[in-house]
């Protein structure tokens, strides 16, 4: 299994760092290089409690089919995203934002991922 973690410093405050890490359009736009479209469930504005999106995205030179659902929803700190779809790899997304104490509204965003490659989540090359 494989874990990705992701730390990062921003300048703005939790409960806007939280609203735009579940905004589809702000994933589909930091997404654009692998052209990651939603094909399913929630496709525009912010994702909440129990709200499911299917993605098709290019990685790794393969086509991928991903269903997730927001599993853990604790505004404004801390959300999970959890991938439900049997032909995805496994895993959830868990997502936590802290105020870091500095007289500026800003905060420190982590996500960990653990990860293993399902073969079946490849679909063919088109």
């Amino acid at each position: 299994m494989t874990r990705f973690e992701i730390i990062a410093a921003i300048a703005a405050p939790p409960r806007r760092v939280f609203d735009l890490s579940l905004a589809i359009e702000t994933h589909t736009v930091s997404m654009a290089g692998s052209g990651e479209r939603v094909i399913g469930g929630v496709c525009s504005g912010r994702m909440k409690l129990g709200d499911t999106v299917t993605w098709q995205a290019r990685h790794f030179g393969f086509r991928w089919r991903m269903t997730s659902v927001i599993s853990v929803y604790d505004p404004p700190g801390h959300f999970v995203d959890e991938q439900v779809e049997a032909r995805s790899s496994a895993g959830a997304t868990s997502t936590t934002s802290s105020q870091t104490g500095t007289a500026e509204p800003s905060c420190e965003t982590s996500s960990t991922s653990p990860h293993r490659l399902d073969r079946s989540a490849l679909l063919p090359n088109a």
